[in-house]
């Protein structure tokens, strides 16, 4: 008996759970090309209107203040009381105008989110005015307030719906659209896995100089300050806390000033839309210790070293505000602790003495309950732990 083999040809077909798998991968790689698609229209959206909104605001509010308005000062039937008030109301707006003249066309030939953040970079000098135009704002609301009236006629001929104070306040709106479009842009560059060091560079640069400005505007709203603001260093922190002074009144909101030399408190006075901070304390530094309760998320105290352990308590309105400024407080006291240490090697080496032995440095310390109310010879009242005390000078 003969055996026959045959080979019959055999179709290979996929099983029901392959080609399942391969269409959803399919599907899902068609889903992350169109949302790639979608990304990048947006990313390329917000380049388009950052450049096209820049034109706007040099082309239109930047020269009609400048070819339009300011000329009105120069005419013959100036209001006594505006002459020679120019700069008051306009600040540095003209200076404004003539950067902005060289930023807009190095913005246009940008065609890239790098390209656009190295175009912010390199006209960082241009955004340093701002904060200068920022302090000047409220004198210039003040004359507009008064005088306002008199530019009327120039806008009738201009035949425009906005008054000369809406173009004033274009500058102050402009600077808080650049940071917010620089944030988009940030965001979208990341969505898409694009480097963007440059756009996060560039908008920490933006927000810096909106924050100064904010600062700006802040130091000179304080009233009746018994300190000269300009002898404290930098302004490093500034929020608003509910604070307990050190005889039993009433707790009161407060905006707390923390400078490079002093930390100052104001009680806010606010009066239709505006606000001055009305001078209440002032600590110096050198003089200064601060305590850190760590069983409280949101307080902790001041206090004088040299004059009757005279405390305020500052409450924050979030754990971050307090973390961030007790942080600060240990880094300027480290510092001060340091600074004082070398003079006073120096000052002992031009007498020819022998270096005394130096205090400790500002150290946590943890203290029992039972005493936390003795008395130190060394630093004073000692407070709850842990507490970052200064050394004596």
């Amino acid at each position: 008996m003969l055996i026959k083999i045959t080979h019959e040809a055999v179709e290979l077909r996929p099983s029901s759970s392959t080609v399942g798998q391969r269409i959803e991968e399919s599907e899902s790689e068609y889903r992350r090309s169109i949302e790639n698609i979608k990304n990048n229209s947006r990313r390329k959206g917000l380049m388009e209107e950052i450049i096209s909104t820049e034109r706007r605001y040099v082309e239109g509010s930047l020269r009609l203040l400048v070819q339009e308005y300011m000329p009105e000062m120069d005419r013959s039937d100036l209001p006594v009381g505006l002459v020679g008030r120019g700069g008051q109301i306009f600040g540095n707006v003209n200076v404004l105008y003539e950067a902005h003249l060289e930023f807009l066309p190095a913005l246009e030939a940008c065609k890239t989110t790098d390209q656009i953040a190295d175009c912010f970079l390199q006209h960082d000098n241009l955004f340093k005015l701002y904060p200068l135009y920022a302090r000047n704002k409220p004198v210039s609301d003040s004359v507009m307030k008064d005088y306002g009236s008199y530019f009327t006629k120039k806008q009738k001929q201009l035949r425009d719906p906005l008054d000369l104070a809406s173009y004033l306040l274009t500058p102050i709106q402009r600077l808080g659209k650049y940071c917010l479009l620089m944030k988009s842009l940030t965001r979208e560059c990341e969505k898409e896995n694009i480097c963007n060091e440059k756009v996060k560079k560039a908008t920490e640069m933006l927000q810096q100089q909106m924050s100064l400005g904010n600062n700006l505007i802040a130091t000179d709203s304080i009233v009746g300050c018994e300190v000269s603001l300009r002898e404290q260093g930098g302004l490093l922190l500034r929020d608003t806390f509910t604070v307990s002074p050190p005889t039993k009144r009433m707790p009161f909101e407060a905006m707390v000033f923390l400078f490079q030399e002093a930390l100052i408190i104001t009680c806010i006075h606010r009066q239709n839309a505006s606000e001055e901070f009305v001078f209440r304390e002032v600590f110096k530094l050198t003089d200064m210790g601060y305590t850190s309760n760590n069983n409280e998320n949101l307080r902790f105290q001041v206090w004088f070293r040299k004059m009757n352990q005279k405390t305020y308590t500052l409450k924050a309105k979030k754990p971050s505000v307090k973390e961030k400024w007790t942080k600060q407080l240990h880094t300027l006291l480290w510092q001060q602790f340091e600074a004082n240490k070398i003079r006073k090697k120096k000052e002992q080496e031009e007498l020819g003495l022998k270096p005394a032995p130096l205090p400790v440095s500002p150290r946590p310390i943890s203290i029992p309950t039972s005493k936390r109310h003795k008395l130190s010879p060394k630093f004073g009242r000692i407070r709850s732990s842990p507490v970052w005390y200064t050394p004596e000078n």
